[in-house]
């Protein structure tokens, strides 16, 4: 086996030797979805640590931005961004009714430091019909935004920050717990505006269901979030 490259967004580039760690995983290790077995001599800050039911170890690094290559510059085959059965097709996005929910507090769209797009236009927002049973983990762009799970509270999050113009890339990765039920859980992503309080989403780009019925092997979906 060949050694390869990680590179992060400051185009630095970090040799990976091919010796494990003295301690042995019973599954694999991989950071921002991107397996990273071979990775030596790195120090991740402010990381989120979760370890699924095969062993494997998932690293959310919000602050960093993984890619493996093989040598000669070239892009190895991507791992898998969760623990679940290869994404399905994209299935065709029909626009709900407009969604309209209060939020805590006015947020008027102010330019976010470091980013290309408006804070407070862009959203994630969970309607649950009294589901049982179901995880789903948001990423946009490798990095895990919001873990979702039935009987939380509805989540009306401005994921504004997360996004930039064009083209977006969203996986999100559903988890089944020992029985499923009850009704319908959705996530909508998409862009929505506050109006004195009250949040208005009234086409989603996005909208991904969990039904009770649905494989307790769980599900992912690959999605491409167009920012204008």
């Amino acid at each position: 086996m060949a050694p390869r490259r990680t590179q992060t967004k400051r185009g630095v580039a970090l040799l990976l030797g091919l010796l494990l760690s003295p301690v042995t995983f019973a599954g694999a290790l991989y950071i921002n979805g991107v397996r990273a077995d071979a990775v030596r001599d790195m120090e991740l800050k402010d990381v989120n640590i979760r370890v699924d039911g095969d062993g494997n170890v998932w690293i959310d690094a919000p602050r960093y931005s993984v890619e493996v290559l093989q040598p000669g510059g070239q892009t190895a085959p991507a791992a898998p961004q969760a623990p679940t059965a290869p994404p399905a097709p994209m299935p065709s996005v029909v626009a709900p009714t407009p969604i309209t929910a209060p939020v805590a507090a006015p947020m008027a769209p102010a330019a976010v430091s470091g980013a290309e797009v408006a804070a407070g236009t862009w959203w994630l927002v969970t309607e649950d019909n009294q589901s049982t049973g179901h995880t789903i983990d948001v990423y946009i762009s490798g990095v895990l935004v919001k873990t979702i799970k039935s009987g939380d509270e509805a989540v009306l999050m401005d994921i504004s920050r997360y996004v930039r113009r064009g083209q977006n890339e969203v996986l999100i990765s559903a988890r089944a717990g020992a029985s499923l039920g009850g009704g319908l859980l959705k996530v909508y992503l998409g862009q929505g505006s506050n109006d004195a309080g009250t949040l208005n989403l009234a086409s989603p780009q996005i909208t991904f269901t969990r039904r009770s019925s649905d494989s307790l092997d769980g599900a992912s979906r690959q999605y491409t979030l167009i920012v204008p």
